[in-house]
């Protein structure tokens, strides 16, 4: 039901929902905020997309994508426009896969020059590159999947290698979908 404050012949005014929900019945519509003032760069004031769902994350060898065993395979998203904010729980025990290692993501990377987007990951059971340091993803433009960057001194960054041992991988991170 419906509750109209204002004219009822245009629907003007503040409308209220006392029961049910808001349907936007065609695809690409959505909740307009063009009647606010545009920020130098907006692209867009539509808010068309919202989501929340869950995605079986990989690891992947960049060389090549290789077969893995899994002891646990989660994660979790949530979309609004096109921003997404994904969390991930990855465990293998073997993998055959070669190169650096990849972390996939529920959905691929806007392509524009010189997006990237930080997240944070923590590892146990793998053997880092180096004896001690920060670990970090990266996701770049375009992409779908996450890079995996080891810093032993915070300064120098290096992509981590897939490994055919025991690893289990915990993360999140926020980046602009294509």
């Amino acid at each position: 039901m419906l509750k109209t404050v204002g004219n009822p012949n245009t629907r003007s005014g503040n409308q209220t929902i006392l029961d049910g929900n808001l349907v936007i019945g065609t695809a690409g519509k959505g909740i307009d905020f063009s009647a606010n003032p545009n920020a130098p760069g907006a692209t867009s004031e539509l808010l068309n997309d919202y989501e929340e769902g869950t995605w079986t994350p990989t690891a992947l060898g960049k060389t090549s994508a290789g077969t893995t065993t899994y002891a646990a395979q989660f994660g979790s998203y949530t979309k609004v426009g096109n921003v997404v904010h994904a969390t991930f729980n990855l465990s293998y025990s073997a993998t055959t896969g070669t190169g650096d290692l990849q972390i996939s993501l529920p959905f691929a990377v806007k392509t524009q020059s010189g997006l990237r987007a930080v997240g944070s990951i923590q590892t146990s059971q793998y053997n880092l590159s180096a004896a001690a340091g920060s670990l970090t993803v990266l996701a770049t433009s375009g992409s779908s999947v996450l890079d995996v960057y080891l810093s032993a001194d915070d300064v120098a960054w290096q992509l981590q290698p897939i490994t055919n041992e025991t690893a289990t991988f915990i993360g999140s991170i926020t980046y602009i979908a294509a």
